[in-house]
């Protein structure tokens, strides 16, 4: 809708506002190819306005994609030039605000996370800057009758707690239902998936598998490659399914067919190089059903149990021989 839109060639505000939505969705979906070399330059023009409106969300957009391409200078560079925006504290200004900030500790928390991983101490650096992003948000408005501010303040509160000390799974969980009581199904994902994160590395898996699969299935539906291919990567980690049923203890031994979950994600548009869950393997044994072209469907029939063998030309065929624990059990002579 918006290439049909900018199609038009509108000026002025209503070019830019297009615009600006076209890169904020190929952002969200990891879309990066789509952000051409035109639409860059719309946003750097965005970024060189007076606007406050338009400048900070410009802003948002270039620290959001920087983040999805791990270019964490980038993001932090961005996000602190739309705070130093004049207006930017100002009730009006909020709800352009607090999106960076919310960018902003993100982009901390995730240095945080690599040097972790590496075993390194984290530096003096990100800490005061996490104090300093803490100092913005808590001069910023975020009065009761606006319950998306709300959402962005938990956001807020909990990548400061994962930047400077262990995930907290409260805080994460305050962020998702501040998100899901405000209904906006991206920063829910998100939410979800760094409390299923959080779960995990308190020892939680009793709960952190449906969260997980909760934030993979929104994230797929949504087409936030990004977030549902950070999903699976922390699915496989944590050998977690993200079907109903066990996962398997392989990555080749996956089921034969899809749980009712997989069914329903797979009506789901997601766009090209979205990560999705693995077909099953083709049937290697002629009695069994041809290889299968998707989760949902069996080929030539509507369900695995109304699939038979073909009939021999020499006569009708035997049935399959039963091997394991479905052999009967051998007659006492």
């Amino acid at each position: 809708m918006t290439a049909e839109g900018l199609a038009g060639q509108p000026e002025g505000q209503f070019g830019a506002l297009l615009r600006k939505l076209r890169a904020e969705l190929a952002a969200m979906r990891g879309q990066y190819d789509e952000i051409d070399r035109e639409l860059r330059a719309a946003l750097k023009d965005m970024s060189d306005t007076t606007d406050y409106q338009v400048a900070q969300s410009a802003r948002y957009i270039t620290a959001l994609i920087a983040l999805g391409q791990g270019d964490l200078a980038a993001a932090r560079n961005a996000a602190g030039a739309g705070l130093r925006l004049p207006g930017a504290d100002l009730l009006y200004g909020a709800r352009y605000t607090w999106p960076l900030v919310w960018l902003g500790t993100r982009a901390e928390a995730d240095e945080a996370d690599r040097l972790r991983a590496r075993h390194r101490e984290i530096p003096e650096r990100i800490t005061a800057r996490c104090a300093e992003l803490a100092r913005i948000a808590a001069d910023l408005p975020a009065p009761s009758q606006f319950p998306v501010l709300l959402a962005y303040r938990a956001l807020v509160a909990a990548e400061h707690a994962r930047a400077i000390g262990p995930p907290d799974g409260s805080a994460w969980a305050a962020a998702a239902d501040a998100w899901r009581a405000v209904g906006n199904p991206y920063q829910l994902s998100y939410a979800l998936l760094r409390l299923a994160e959080a779960r995990l590395a308190g020892g939680d898996r009793d709960n952190a598998p449906g969260t997980l699969r909760e934030a993979h299935a929104i994230a797929e539906r949504l087409g936030a490659a990004p977030i549902a291919a950070d999903a699976a990567a922390l699915a496989r980690r944590a050998r977690i399914s993200l079907t109903a049923g066990p996962a398997p203890e392989r990555e080749d031994e996956l089921p034969g067919s899809a749980s009712p979950a997989a069914s329903a994600r797979s009506c789901c548009w997601s766009p090209p190089g979205t990560p999705t869950a693995k077909s099953p393997r083709p049937c290697s044994s002629a009695r069994r059903p041809p290889a299968c072209t998707s989760q949902t469907s069996w080929p030539n029939s509507a369900s695995p149990a109304a699939w038979r063998p073909p009939p021999s030309p020499t006569g009708p065929a035997s049935p399959p021989a039963r091997r394991g624990r479905d052999r009967p059990p051998r007659a006492i002579e």
